[in-house]
């Protein structure tokens, strides 16, 4: 590491940015990985809404689907424009696309409702609201200042998602056996996400000094 860890914010827990966190190299890389993840939650959430019967929670899809598009679009405007352009930035990181894939397979089926609830706010959106969250604690304030500006406006917002699909998602599973389902279906789809290292990789969450 060069130098000492770099401090995080927030509340209090021992905790360190990843090494070169604020280099403006690695910066736009991990701006680049969240357009692709929020590009890759529109999609997966987008496919899913034609399969969905009931017609609270295909609302609630397709409503969610939209501000992934929307936050996917704001991370694109902030990356740099400079060689080799933005585009080159919004690639998928290591591991991710496989676990992209594991979400769009255990949530594909018009009988598996509970299942794309799950992945969609109980895995995907809470791994990412945690990357968004980290990123907020170590972000400077002056050369980070847009990007603290739209970490914190993409927080409330997977926040608000969380909340409602949580909700609804509770509606859907009084019996057990549903239960099972959707913690079975989240479970495997973190799992894939933790392997990765996490939505933006190694470091998505900072690291632990003790």
């Amino acid at each position: 590491m060069d130098g000492p860890p770099l401090p995080v914010g927030g509340p209090s827990w021992a905790a360190v940015a990843p090494d070169g966190a604020l280099d403006a190299a690695r910066v736009a890389a991990r701006i680049g990985a969240y357009c692709w993840v929020e590009q890759q939650l529109f999609s997966v959430l987008g496919g899913w809404v034609v399969d969905i019967a009931e017609p609270d929670a295909k609302a609630l899809v397709a409503e969610h689907a939209e501000h992934a598009g929307w936050r996917a679009q704001r991370w694109f405007e902030l990356l740099p424009t400079a060689a080799p352009g933005a585009d080159a930035l919004v690639v998928a990181p290591s591991g991710m696309a496989d676990a992209l894939v594991r979400a769009a397979d255990e949530g594909n089926g018009s009988e598996r409702t509970v299942e794309k609830l799950a992945i969609a706010h109980r895995a995907l959106g809470a791994r990412l609201l945690a990357a968004y969250t980290a990123h907020l604690d170590w972000a400077p304030s002056v050369s980070e200042a847009a990007i603290r500006r739209t970490l914190a406006i993409a927080g409330v917002d997977l926040a608000d998602d969380g909340r409602h699909g949580e909700r609804l998602l509770q509606a859907l599973t009084p019996a057990p056996a549903d239960r099972d389902r959707a913690r079975l279906a989240a479970a495997a789809v973190d799992e894939a996400v933790a392997s990765a290292g996490g939505v933006v990789g190694n470091g998505t969450v900072g690291d632990r000094s003790l």
